[in-house]
């Protein structure tokens, strides 16, 4: 057994005490036992493992210091460890990289012996029942010769454990930042799905437009996503045109903004653009475009879109599409030609495409279609109940206060 290298016990159910013979492998290298339902004391002889480098013993219940013993393992780098506070001998350490203490019951005050750990790159220590405060140049003093990889890793590091608040304060305190380090910044805003918080914090910051430039693709999109959702049409297309490199899911993600806010013919100038820098739509395009159509009554550009889609880019019109020129119809109200688009239709609708129209049959008064319509709406989707308030507000509009009652008692029967 001394030649094993790495021993991974990881949610194994292990119960009881480490067993000090572990000691014994000396050729140990990296040894994992974490989330299982160890106790007691931290045995010494795991000071005679010279070759360590990782250590994992987190998620348990073991109790006391780090033993003495442990400041000979030169070679540790990763350290992960549960105890009921913090050694002082920890920051003898100096070789470690990676040093984890969250989630677990650690509680007093965030020694200032940490500043010896001036190998450090990543230190989580959220969650955990710590009063004080950090020392007040702990960061400058660890990271007083770090670099932005460094730095970058602070930031993963917390967000990865969900703590985004402690990693835009490492964003805040570093002295300079690349693509890669917005990336992780922006990263943990989005993937935490604080929209606003992101837009409001990289609003109040002076962005170069290298950052845009190396993005990542998909975390562009997202960005650009999460600014047109809060409004923020001037930051989202600060970032689309900070792009180097823009592919399809951008260009989509841009137009389904402009829909969104109501600005159907910026989204038809972008689509144009789109078509002239040799970008090939695909089905998602033009359900935005079409939808952008739709929410600003651009019937004439819609029909037009609709029959550019099938004549010249050769894709064949999908459920959603059917949907979008329904509801363009509809909001015009354009109600005959809906339904002769709807019984047109190489599918069968689904509620989707047929609660368009429903509607607007109710607002432009149109009580015998959008009756034939509600019916078909209610057996596609019966346990809906706003199907049903749907189709009696069209009968009390009509005063047929009969036919509302009888809608709302298959309501409550249902």
């Amino acid at each position: 057994m001394g030649a094993l290298q790495l021993l991974d016990l990881w949610y194994c159910s292990v119960e009881g005490a480490i067993p000090s013979s572990l000691g014994n492998l000396t050729n140990l290298t990296s040894l994992y036992l974490s989330h299982n339902n160890l106790t007691g004391q931290i045995p010494g002889s795991l000071g005679q493992l010279l070759s360590l480098s990782v250590l994992d013993l987190s998620r348990n219940s073991l109790e006391g210091l780090i033993p003495l013993s442990y400041l000979s393992l030169g070679n540790l780098s990763i350290l992960d460890i549960l105890s009921s506070r913090i050694p002082s001998q920890l920051g003898d350490l100096s070789s470690l990289v990676d040093l984890d203490l969250s989630f677990n019951t650690l509680t007093g005050s965030l020694l200032e012996d940490l500043r010896g750990l001036r190998n450090l790159q990543s230190m989580i220590i959220g969650d955990n029942l710590l009063d004080g405060s950090l020392p007040d140049d702990l960061f400058a003093t660890l990271m007083l010769v770090r670099d932005v990889v460094s730095w970058t890793s602070l930031i993963t590091g917390n967000s990865q454990w969900g703590f985004v608040d402690e990693a835009f304060q490492v964003f805040e305190l570093m002295p300079e930042s690349n693509s890669v380090s917005w990336n992780a910044m922006i990263a943990a805003f989005v993937q935490s799905n604080r929209f606003h918080e992101a837009v409001r914090s990289f609003r109040a910051r002076e962005v170069d437009t290298w950052v845009y430039r190396e993005l990542d693709s998909k975390l562009a999109t997202t960005i650009i996503d999460m600014c047109c959702k809060c409004g923020c049409l001037e930051k989202a297309f600060e970032v689309f045109n900070g792009l180097l490199h823009k592919g399809i899911s951008s260009w989509n993600c841009m137009i389904g903004g402009l829909a969104t806010h109501g600005k159907g013919e910026a989204a038809i100038q972008h689509f144009k653009e789109m078509e002239m820098e040799m970008v090939a739509p695909d089905n998602i395009t033009f359900v935005n475009l079409l939808s952008a159509c739709a929410h600003s009554g651009l019937v004439e550009e819609g029909c037009h879109y609709f029959r550019r889609m099938v004549e010249v880019h050769g894709i064949e019109p999908r459920i959603e599409h059917f949907g979008c020129m329904v509801d363009l119809l509809g909001r015009a109200g354009m109600l005959e030609e809906a339904r002769k688009l709807i019984d047109e239709m190489p599918m069968s609708p689904d509620a989707g495409v047929l609660g368009a129209p429903l509607g607007a049959c109710k607002i432009h008064g149109n009580i015998e279609l959008g009756e034939q319509i509600g019916r078909r709406v209610i057996e596609l989707e019966p346990n809906n109940s706003g199907r049903y308030a749907l189709l009696a507000n069209l009968y009390a509009k009509a005063g047929r206060w009969e036919d509302v009652a009888n809608v709302r008692k298959l309501t409550n029967d249902g």
